[in-house]
């Protein structure tokens, strides 16, 4: 046996599983627990014979690739690439997303993992994963996606919504109206904590921010402020102090689960889910669909597209955290009040 055979049997006796690789990849990938969940989804799609999720109701054959990680060749790519595109049952975007997805770990194995790699073959084999040329989606033949895109609530639907909640689930009723009269996304109301340290390096605790009629979030681009009714700020100061002060948790954040730990995305659709269902609305909305239709409200009502993204915390050039909850607090409450579509139904 020649040194180079040695080599390879020495690195194919040490090297990681492919759920090692994939959990490695996928924890240096993401922070975000809902992208993490999208790769280890999507990923299935290639090393198992089927996808099922019944909650969803999915169940179709996948491309059940059964060799190590490290053995993959560009042949099996190709063969990837044709099981999907010729696939019926997956929408053309998520075939893409999930080709996009095995590119990108054997990039980050190739880089990762190099001594198990030949030189040569890993170079090229790398350029080709890189350039991902040669691949040409048919036209055809994928399933046709289901989207909430256009989807908004009508005043009759948060007002059955919020009377539902009022009478069955108190908890729910301040985190749903939260999300009604904000418009936050999923992941900035998750991280709404007890208190915060603000750019001073000062504490400042959430009933502060509530006196303020503030409700702060960290999102992908920062720390997110959003404004409250006055109504809405003395609720949530009662609830706070009252019931969310005096439990014993291991986790600082505001609003939790039934099972009292942190919210996941999953878990807050889910929720939504089945309170639409029991107030006999049929609509397929998400959490981000309070967004959608707050800002849909304030169109209508002639607020300007600039203010509207203000109001939603989109990226602004001169507009920053600081400036939502010190340097120009008045004119944002001021702006808030002037473009509350929900006036009527909270009867402010």
């Amino acid at each position: 046996m020649n040194n180079t055979d040695t080599k390879s049997l020495i690195n194919i006796e040490t090297r990681p599983s492919n759920e090692e690789i994939i959990e490695n990849f996928i924890k240096h990938r993401s922070n975000s627990e809902h992208t993490r969940a999208r790769y280890r989804s999507g990923l299935k799609l290639f090393f198992e014979p089927r996808m099922t999720n019944w909650r969803k109701n999915l169940n179709y054959r996948a491309f059940n690739y059964t060799g190590h990680i490290f053995d993959i060749k560009k042949r099996d790519i190709l063969k990837y690439f044709k099981f999907l595109n010729e696939h019926k049952g997956i929408s053309l975007s998520t075939k893409k997303d999930r080709f996009n997805q095995i590119r990108i770990l054997l990039i980050d194995c190739i880089i990762e993992y190099e001594e198990y790699y030949e030189k040569m073959d890993a170079f090229m084999f790398y350029i080709y994963l890189k350039e991902g040329k040669g691949f040409q989606w048919s036209e055809h033949g994928h399933k046709k996606p289901i989207t909430n895109k256009n989807v908004v609530f009508e005043m009759e639907d948060l007002a059955g919504l919020l009377n539902y909640l009022l009478e069955t689930n108190y908890p729910k009723y301040l985190e749903f109206r939260t999300f009604i009269e904000t418009g936050m996304r999923p992941g900035e109301f998750k991280s709404i904590k007890l208190s915060r340290v603000d750019e001073d390096g000062q504490v400042i605790q959430l009933e502060d921010d509530l006196e303020m009629r503030i409700l702060s979030g960290i999102g992908k681009t920062g720390e997110k402020a959003y404004y409250i009714t006055k109504e809405l700020a003395v609720l949530l100061k009662d609830y706070l102090i009252n019931t969310r002060r005096t439990m014993n948790l291991k986790t600082d954040v505001f609003f939790v689960s039934q099972f009292r730990r942190k919210y996941s995305r999953s878990s807050i659709n889910n929720h939504l889910k089945q309170i639409l269902e029991k107030c006999g609305i049929s609509k397929r909305a998400t959490a981000k669909t309070f967004r959608k239709t707050i800002n849909t409200l304030r169109k209508k009502m002639g607020c300007k597209k600039e203010d509207r993204k203000i109001l939603l915390n989109h990226k602004q050039r001169d507009v920053n955290f600081q400036s939502y909850v010190k340097l120009r607090y008045n004119d944002f409450i001021e702006l808030y009040d002037k473009w509350n579509p929900y006036k009527l139904l909270f009867k402010i």
